[in-house]
């Protein structure tokens, strides 16, 4: 299991948006379980992706994306990389 940050200054639903485009798009096997304002779980038949993202507290500041899967590490970071 891995764990990843990264600061972004999207809103968040942009890039919960973004984020279920990408895994269920380059994955074919990833779908999405749950869907909240913050966070998004995504199950496939080896593994998962849980992401959180804690809001900015103020106009500029970025919000902090926390992640953390089971064998999706290759596709977690393509999609960090996009941000």
């Amino acid at each position: 299991m891995a764990k990843y940050t990264k600061s972004t200054k999207l809103h968040p639903s942009a890039v919960m948006k973004r984020a279920a485009k990408h895994f269920e798009t380059v994955s074919g096997s990833v779908k999405v379980a749950s869907k909240t304002a913050t966070s998004l779980c995504l199950e496939g038949p080896d593994g998962f992706v849980t992401i959180s993202i804690c809001p900015a507290a103020g106009k500029g500041k970025k919000s902090r994306l926390d992640i953390e899967t089971n064998q999706f590490d290759s596709l977690v970071r393509d999609f960090l990389s996009t941000l």
